[in-house]
């Protein structure tokens, strides 16, 4: 099966498990003493962002690039040390 086939599959509980996410949030809030308008305000505000992040065109890195951060070493004398940290 393919991984596009299985999300497919899972989207509906996937909306469900995001629907009582928001529906337990905004009864949070509502028990925290937030009006009505100020939820909606908030989760509007909030889905903005959202909107505004998917949207973002993502650069695509080099290969050599993500190499290079891949396989860098840090320096001897910044490592730390569990046996160090746990001796005392």
């Amino acid at each position: 099966m393919s991984l596009h086939q299985q999300s497919e599959d899972a989207r509906p509980q996937i909306e469900e498990s995001l629907q009582r996410a928001l529906s337990s949030a905004k009864a949070e809030l509502k028990d925290r003493g937030w009006t009505k308008e100020e939820i909606a305000t908030w989760f509007k505000k909030l889905s903005e962002r959202t909107r505004k992040r998917a949207n973002k065109e993502v650069k695509k890195p080099s290969v050599d690039k993500v190499f290079e951060v891949v396989t860098r070493r840090a320096p001897a004398n910044t490592l730390r040390r569990k046996a160090h940290m746990s001796c005392g």
